[in-house]
């Protein structure tokens, strides 16, 4: 079913356009160009639209399959395979038919070069398991199943690990991964860390140095041939103890990271030999499990999870269990906010997925506090969230913990001071305020009344008139800056003080249904550009793991200690000098400080009469910067919107033509 959207038809000339296909996808670049993904991969420059680079050997990958890797300037495509090195190529092809045909793909979205390319000549490899980004060595990590010598036609297969020029791809160095090709295969993630690459084979834990390639160390951890089968394994770095930490047939090793000296190992019994995250604690190491396999293509259906998960705390002394027994948790964990070293505030979903037929204000999440010292959570039992989550804090006695159901304030062991029901499924987080010893947090529900809540003692209380523009056109963000609160949707925004007196407003009738915009690559509404946005780590810190991508689980255990001393996590600057060159850098550089000249806009669609106009509007100044008549409403089919604050473009897709629009200030 084809779906159509309010469009618009423009008033003024592009800067100039190109002709795309319906599928046709664009991201912004950290240099201000932009890169298209069409039938095949292509870069334009910002200010006049002319071609930079067009990838020739990326035609086999439709621009659905197109995904970044970090900081978006790497791109890439196909398929990596988790799976057991031990199975015949055979089997793996019939199990991925299409892999022999599209393979992986990794892009330099910079320079255009292909950094890897796993059907390349010369390459053979029968499949690619994962890989690991090291921007200091300027290096990009692949490993999988291939030839040990691809100047043979006939080789053994075996598990190989390669490493790539980030900038060039050329191959730096390419070997076998165990020291006995065939017999020993790599089982595990890549934990890059400090110039150094860390992997298990089903034998021995390895080190090797990221720039040549060669074994810095070698640890076994099996003797002869073990019958149980590596199912999981989990490689990450214990940075409090300066030690790798190593999961696998049933054991955890700890071995120290300099040369490989073993520890400790200790059999733990996991459910499904799966590691979901690790913490370091003051006392030990926290694990949490999943309830999938490594690579597990099964997805449970309805409320249950396969297998409950649990957690367990193994000393640093001898890697025992702590607590004398595991503790069973009531779900997968999904989020957390360290209160102190010894207390966890933990999200548990009892489900899998979330299905498509499942509404959001159904999803199932428990919300409880683990005492690690102990090994048992505080509440008596686990909080029942309604609906989706959007947020969790703590604040002065408690927790905020808001859904889009209703906001909740919880004591520390777990009773529901007060609550705000949201009657209709909100998608707003709360905003808080802490300066000067005042803590505040303020909340508009579905009818545009705005509440604030003063701490522990008090409850939600209305201020300031209702803002009924907001019924009309919904809100979609509120922070506290600079003594204000302010409050925005797609056509609107409102600043008030503390009180809820309005100081600032802007405001004009929505234009039906305007589609987002797209902001430096990120999908938000018109209205919700903030470079100034920090993560705290007061504010909940989500644990997102696919079985399918074990790869991207974290290289090193989420510290407790550092996570309470940090005060900030901010958008920085992209250090790209190793993946493009020292011009490039510097463009980007210059780029960035420009960002304060447009921190403070925030974007909206309005209409002035029949003309639908973008408008940026100064919060610092509390006025309109400037505005752009678009022209009057048309309809079309799957438009895309891109600003570009910073420069002050506007990038269109519609009706197979790419369009590029000045928003600068006639």
């Amino acid at each position: 079913m084809l779906t159509w959207w309010v469009g618009l038809i423009w008033l003024q000339s592009p800067l100039w356009e190109a002709s795309v296909s319906s599928s046709t996808r664009i991201s912004l670049l950290p240099d201000g160009n932009v890169i298209v993904f069409d039938k095949r991969p292509y870069a334009l420059s910002a200010a006049k639209g002319e071609k930079l680079w067009e990838c020739s050997s990326c035609g086999r990958f439709p621009s659905s399959e197109w995904r970044p890797i970090g900081d978006a300037l790497l791109w890439e495509a196909g398929r990596l395979i988790t799976a057991d090195p031990s199975l015949s190529v055979d089997s793996v092809r019939k199990l991925y038919p299409f892999w022999s045909m599209q393979g992986y793909l990794v892009l330099n979205a910079i320079t255009g070069k292909v950094i890897f390319d796993a059907l390349a000549k010369g390459e053979s490899w029968a499949w690619v398991s994962g890989r690991a980004v090291l921007p200091n060595q300027g290096l990009l990590v692949v490993f999988g199943v291939g030839a040990k010598d691809p100047s043979k036609f006939l080789s053994l297969q075996t598990s190989i690990i390669a490493a790539y020029d980030l900038r060039t791809g050329e191959q730096r160095w390419r070997r076998p991964a165990g020291e006995k090709p065939g017999s020993e295969q790599l089982q595990s993630n890549l934990a890059a860390y400090d110039g150094k690459v860390y992997f298990l084979t089903n034998r021995a834990l390895y080190a090797i140095d990221a720039t040549s390639g060669n074994t810095l160390w070698r640890t076994e951890i099996v003797k002869g041939i073990s019958l149980r089968a590596m199912t999981g394994t989990y490689i990450f770095i214990e940075e409090e103890k300066e030690w790798v930490v190593a999961f696998g047939r049933g054991r955890v090793t700890a071995v120290r990271r300099s040369d490989g000296q073993p520890v400790w190992q200790k059999p733990v019994d996991v459910p499904r030999d799966n590691i979901l995250h690790a913490f370091s604690t003051p006392k030990g190491i926290l694990l949490f499990t999943d309830d999938l396999q490594p690579g597990s293509a099964e997805r449970a259906t309805g409320r249950n999870l396969f297998f409950p998960p649990i957690a367990v705390l193994l000393s640093y002394e001898n890697g025992a269990n702590l607590w004398g027994e595991r503790l069973k948790l009531p779900g997968l964990l999904s989020g957390y906010i360290p209160l102190d070293e010894n207390r966890l505030l933990c999200l548990f979903q009892r489900e899998r997925t979330w299905t498509a037929s499942r509404p959001a204000d159904e999803w199932a999440v428990e919300v409880d506090v683990l005492d690690i010292q102990r090994g048992d959570f505080m509440f008596k039992r686990p909080i029942s969230l309604k609906g989706a989550l959007l947020n969790a804090q703590t604040v002065p006695g408690g927790f905020l913990v808001q859904t889009v159901r209703r906001l909740q304030y919880l004591s520390e062991d777990g009773q529901v001071l007060w609550e705000k029901p949201i009657k209709r499924p909100f998608q707003l987080p709360f905003a808080v305020r802490e300066d000067g010893g005042v803590f505040q947090a303020f909340l508009i529900d579905e009818t545009g009344q705005v509440f604030r809540w003063d701490g522990p003692g008090t409850e939600a209380r209305p201020i300031g008139d209702r803002l009924s523009a907001f019924q009309a056109d919904p809100p979609q963000g509120i922070i506290y800056d600079a003594g204000k609160v302010w409050i925005w949707g797609g056509s609107t925004i409102y600043a008030l003080t503390p009180e809820g007196k309005v100081i600032c407003e802007f405001q004009r009738p929505v234009p039906a249904q305007p589609a987002a915009l797209r902001i430096l690559g990120a999908t938000i509404s018109a209205a919700g550009y903030l470079t100034s946005a920090y993560l705290t780590y007061k504010m909940l810190q989500t644990v997102s793991y696919d079985p399918e991508r074990p790869w991207d689980r974290p290289d090193a255990s989420t510290s407790l200690k550092k996570s309470l001393e940090a005060a900030a996590y901010g958008l920085g600057a992209v250090g790209a000098a190793l993946v493009a060159d020292a011009a490039w850098a510097a463009l980007v550089k210059a780029r960035h400080a420009r960002m304060k000249e447009a921190e403070n806009m925030v974007f909206l669609l309005g209409m002035e009469g029949n003309t639908v106009t973008l408008y940026a509007y100064d919060k610092q100044k509390c006025t309109l910067a400037f505005q752009k008549g678009l022209g009057p409403l048309s309809i079309f089919q799957n438009p895309q919107y891109e600003v570009d604050p910073i420069d002050r473009r506007l990038y269109t897709i519609e009706k197979n033509k790419l369009r590029v629009y000045s928003l600068a200030a006639e």
